[in-house]
């Protein structure tokens, strides 16, 4: 994450004092202050969210001025790539909210898809479709970090899966990830530190 950069951005949801004590900018501060501060911003990013039926209103124009240097591709994102993975972060955290308080985080994303499905092509092309969305979360894999971080306590070995949970969770550092592949012919190192050097 570049910190200067989001330090030097105007002013969005979040102030530059609010910015700073996120990323760790204000160390000195005392509790009641960040009692105080952490009130301020959730009250901000509540009313930001109850701020976006009001953006229905935007004009057309105004909202593809917002957008027009993001491109998508099958590559990924180019052009304004800090606003996709905003959008991303975005998304995400509104998703992770809504699990945290057991709800069903897949019906408002597939409400919000289904409303632009049906209504874009009226909007655009003159023509009216059936809309049907399906959104599917398959786990391929879960890990128990726990067990994981016993097996390493005991000396034994672990999975390439395991090993990038723990480091994907935080409970191992990239120094120990690469102490546990060190020789180990079935892990390209190359490709793992070019991962770590990106972590």
């Amino acid at each position: 994450m570049d910190k200067e950069r989001h330090l030097e951005r105007d002013r969005g949801m979040l102030t530059k004092k609010d910015r700073e004590y996120l990323l760790g900018e204000q160390p000195d501060i005392n509790e009641h202050t960040e009692t105080q501060k952490r009130h301020r911003i959730r009250k901000r990013v509540r009313n930001a969210l109850l701020d976006f039926p009001l953006l229905r209103h935007m004009q057309t124009r105004d909202r593809n001025l917002i957008f027009e240097d993001l491109n998508v591709g099958e590559d990924g994102p180019s052009g304004d790539v800090d606003l996709y993975y905003s959008i991303v972060d975005m998304i995400q955290f509104a998703y992770i909210g809504l699990k945290e308080q057991d709800a069903d985080a897949k019906r408002p994303v597939a409400s919000a898809i289904w409303n632009v499905e049906s209504v874009f092509p009226q909007m655009y092309e003159d023509e009216w479709v059936d809309v049907e969305v399906d959104i599917t979360v398959d786990i391929k894999e879960s890990v128990d970090l726990e067990a994981a971080i016993e097996k390493l306590r005991r000396g034994e070995d672990i999975t390439s899966g395991e090993a990038w949970a723990l480091l994907d969770a935080g409970r191992i550092t990239p120094n120990e990830f690469k102490q546990i592949y060190e020789g180990n012919g079935d892990i390209d190192l190359d490709v793992v530190l070019r991962l770590l050097d990106a972590y």
